[in-house]
């Protein structure tokens, strides 16, 4: 059996439950991290051509398909493009935090020429549960918009781009799906594909919008508990889900405990770390995300309260 199957068999062993994990043994976090890191990923060919889906690999295409969206140059200087990801029923790919468990993606321009730097735009994530597991991600078609920014505007960028995401249903695969265009300085100035992706995008909460978030840690065994307290009214009628992101590769987050009442939400967190250093938290690169079916907000950083 390959490198790949024997991953996807221990991933989807994991997710049905079938081999317990304990989030606190850092060796089986490392080990999932080995190979994470090291699995080699199945490649697939994109442009923006009718040609693209011929370069698949044909038992990839039946699951999931990937087209450049060339969009266009900005105002500000900096160039929109679009990745569209449709995926086969019943299958789902990763937010940029995917939840429980999953492949999370990434995404890389190395070998662009005059590009200095890039952001891409994540959409509002659906949030569904798979074999017992609470999933942050997409299910049929996404667009994920990117934003570049040239060395020199007003020139063109030689893309080249690889995406790196996990597709999972009764089993995982990771794909790898390599992009190159040339995007020139011009463009309508518009694609509903991506403008309508980009309205979704989680509103970033700033001072204007009067909604304060308070946190203070408190010392635990490899890492710290956050508790954060939003001043903010819920972002639906439903279920409320948040995600705590930190930027710390080894710094492990799971899904907080959230109790809401009125118009303040608190969360709580662990935060391992499983670097094997002393951890304190930084406030201001707490990042918490709320999630709700219509609407997001995006809260980056938090007041240290004491108490």
């Amino acid at each position: 059996m390959s490198l790949e199957s024997d991953f996807c068999l221990a991933i989807c062993q994991i997710k049905r439950g079938e081999i317990p994990v304990d989030h606190n043994q850092s060796n089986q976090v490392a080990l999932l991290k080995y190979f994470l890191k090291t699995l080699p990923f199945l490649v697939v060919a994109a442009v923006p051509s009718a040609s693209f889906a011929q370069n698949m690999a044909k038992d990839l295409t039946d699951v999931v398909r990937f087209e450049l969206l060339p969009g266009w140059r900005q105002n500000s200087g900096s160039h929109m493009i679009g990745v569209r990801i449709s995926l086969e029923d019943g299958w789902n790919t990763y937010w940029r935090i995917r939840g429980s468990s999953g492949i999370p993606p990434r995404f890389s321009l190395d070998g662009s020429e005059n590009v200095s730097g890039f952001t891409v735009h994540w959409p509002r994530p659906e949030v569904f549960d798979l074999h017992g597991e609470r999933i942050i991600g997409y299910l049929n078609q996404i667009v994920l918009p990117v934003e570049i920014m040239p060395v020199r505007e007003g020139e063109d960028i030689s893309l080249k781009a690889t995406l790196e995401l996990g597709v999972c249903s009764e089993m995982c695969m990771p794909v790898k799906a390599e992009f190159s265009a040339s995007l020139d300085d011009g463009g309508d100035g518009s694609d509903p594909h991506i403008d309508a992706a980009l309205a979704t995008v989680p509103r970033t909460i700033g001072g204007d919008d009067h909604m304060a978030v308070d946190c203070k840690f408190k010392d635990i065994e490899n890492g710290s508990e956050l508790i954060a307290v939003i001043d903010a009214e819920p972002v639906t009628a439903g279920e409320e889900i948040a995600v705590v992101e930190y930027p710390n590769p080894d710094v492990w987050i799971p899904l907080p405990k959230t109790n809401r009442q009125g118009g303040v939400l608190e969360v709580r967190v662990k935060m391992i770390n499983y670097g094997g250093q002393d951890f304190t938290p930084d406030p201001k690169d707490v990042r918490i995300t709320l999630i709700g079916p219509d609407q997001a907000l995006d809260f980056q950083g938090c007041t240290l309260t004491s108490g």
